[in-house]
């Protein structure tokens, strides 16, 4: 199986999109003293902004019916906040959580 250049060319989009979002927690970083991520909140991070990119990017492109695709984006959505807010502060209590 090989990729395609317009594979390849949304993988980038995906990507550069990701290192734009997280130009705001940098600069709140380094501006902020009561904002401290460290590299391992960067990584988790952009691992979650870049998969969901990649899930939206997948999305679009499914055959979807429209309806679905909002259906789908809102889930979507959804689940990135709690997983977001659940390594932030631990809504849940699950061994992962944030303090």
């Amino acid at each position: 199986m090989t990729i395609s250049q317009n594979q390849i060319r949304l993988l980038i989009k995906v990507l550069l999109t990701t290192l734009a979002v997280l130009l705001i927690p940098l600069v709140l970083t380094l501006t902020i003293s009561d904002f401290n991520w460290d590299v391992f909140d960067f990584v988790v991070g952009g691992m979650l902004i870049f998969s969901f990119g990649i899930f939206l990017t997948m999305l679009w492109k499914s055959k979807k019916s429209r309806r679905q695709k909002h259906l789908f984006f809102w889930i979507g959505i959804v689940v990135l906040l709690l997983i977001w807010m659940e390594l932030a502060v631990g809504i849940f209590g699950t061994p992962f959580s944030g303090n």
